[in-house]
């Protein structure tokens, strides 16, 4: 209508305008923005009151409509076969199974006599036998919680204590969510599983998954996204709330993988043990010829890198790694290394993790170096009691002389490890390398989680040399673009 054209340029026009605090900014640009934000703040801190008086009224509803053990029953199916996730009250499942059972849970069989009209939930039934006596805003919050499906969400940009910006790994939907307390722990580049809605300009999480994971289960996802589309050209909420129980089940999946119990174990899969084993050698150049092809191939030269001499020229001490070629295809290890060898003048020290690898390594100083070597000892020790143990060395020990020489060791290794990278084989791509699975999208975005988890590994490790520049070599490497992530807490 002619007025409603009129009122539309009046507040284009007030926009525009000189902000009336005097800040000398255009109004939309300063107090605009604040009471934008102060409108979205009350409407979601209303939301987040609706949704609490909801919980108790739908929790009651489903009682009495279908008596009180089908909460028993849909945790049955929430859980699917992971048995070994037992219902609890104060269940950390209930912050994602709570909002399931009320908004997607489909309850069509849990009548006696229905008919077929599409999918039904409890909160659908409390809103079509109690629409008169709700709100408003409960109706439209009801009505979108169960529209909306559970889903995969990648955090795109984070701000903690306030929200982050969600994209739908399935759909593509990105969001920007007001979340106060679930964004204190998040990064951009985490994946949550959780059920989202948009109120007017608001976004919230309704419901979400007990754990934060990590980008490498992204390659995981993506496999499943392929599934879902195939023969479609994008994948529709009602896609999403078909595919529920799987998606459901593959988040139980990542959270039982992550809240595995550590279990410190050595690359063969022994107990850690450790194992110094000290034995008597007639000469180190004799013991150092013997065992050198244990090394994994490095070359002589680089081994006598570290090497000391005596006046004569003689040889008086050099360490040795124990190496052997990973014959399995996993992702950043070509070489495993199985202990460590230290030649100092008439004895020879030997240090492995386990008590099969010291019985190994005894029978090839038996056979390498006979009656040149005689067991003198060997110590034990737990994981644990040999950490104590070296943080009393360490605070004691001095700057080793060739730190420098150790340093650039590890660089010649990561130089050689992320040259070949784009060309490994590596099982989160299918068996496929890099190079060939950035070919196409799902594999590119496959390629891009590894190097994010890789990232992010890099930055909580331990190690003094960084790999981020090999990293970003790499992606430049491959075409992919170089993320950077806005830094949480901006």
């Amino acid at each position: 209508s002619t007025a409603e054209i009129k009122r539309q340029r009046m507040k284009g026009s007030l926009r525009n305008a000189p902000c009336p605090c005097g800040s000398g900014k255009k109004y939309k640009k300063c107090c605009l923005l604040k009471e934008q934000d102060n409108t979205s703040s009350l409407v979601w801190n209303k939301l987040r009151q609706t949704d609490g008086l909801l919980v108790p009224k739908l929790l009651q509803f489903a009682a009495d409509l279908f008596g009180p053990d089908a909460i028993n029953d849909a945790w049955d199916e929430f859980v699917n076969l992971h048995e070994s996730i037992e219902f609890e009250q104060e269940s950390i499942h209930n912050q994602a199974f709570i909002p399931w059972y009320m908004y997607t849970c489909d309850i069509r069989d849990w009548f006696e006599d229905f008919e077929d009209t599409g999918r039904r939930t409890i909160a659908g039934e409390y809103l079509a036998k109690r629409r008169k006596m709700i709100s408003d805003m409960e109706g439209r919050f009801i009505t979108l919680n169960c529209t909306n499906a559970f889903s995969f969400y990648e955090i795109l940009d984070c701000e903690q204590g306030t929200g982050y910006t969600l994209k739908d790994i399935f759909s593509g939907y990105t969001l920007n969510v007001t979340e106060k307390s679930g964004s204190q722990h998040t990064q951009p580049g985490d994946i949550i599983y959780a059920k989202t809605i948009k109120y007017d300009d608001v976004g919230m999480v309704i419901g979400s998954g007990a754990v934060i994971i990590p980008p490498l289960y992204k390659t995981m996802i993506i496999d499943l996204r392929a599934n879902m589309r195939e023969g479609k050209k994008f994948i529709s909420n009602d896609d999403l709330h078909e595919w529920d129980d799987v998606i459901r089940d593959m988040y139980l999946e990542i959270y039982t993988h992550l809240m595995k119990p550590l279990e410190i174990r050595n690359t063969d899969g022994d107990e850690l043990l450790i194992h110094n084993m000290t034995f008597k050698i007639n000469s180190p150049q004799t013991t150092f010829d013997a065992l050198k092809r244990l090394a994994g191939g490095i070359p002589e030269c680089e081994l006598l890198e570290t090497a000391v001499y005596d006046d004569r020229g003689e040889l008086l001490s050099v360490e040795l790694p124990w190496i052997k070629k990973n014959r399995k295809f996993e992702i950043g290890k070509e070489y495993i290394a199985l202990g460590h060898m230290d030649i100092n003048n008439k004895e020879l020290k030997i240090f492995v993790n386990s008590e099969k690898r010291a019985k190994k390594i005894r029978r090839e100083i038996d056979k390498r170096l006979d009656s040149q070597a005689a067991f003198l000892s060997m110590e034990v020790q737990s994981l644990e009691d040999a950490r104590e143990k070296s943080e009393k060395t360490e605070k004691k020990k001095p700057v080793l002389e060739n730190e420098a020489e150790m340093q650039e060791v590890r660089r010649q290794f990561l130089e050689s490890h992320w040259k070949k990278w784009a060309d490994d084989k590596i099982p989160a791509l299918n068996g496929l390398t890099p190079r060939q699975a950035i070919k196409d999208e799902d594999g590119r975005e496959k390629v891009t989680a590894l190097l994010n988890d890789f990232d992010r590994h890099d930055k909580n490790s331990p190690i003094n040399k960084s790999q981020k520049e090999y990293i970003q070599k790499v992606r430049k490497q491959l075409g992919l673009t170089i993320t950077v992530f806005a830094l949480a807490g901006r």
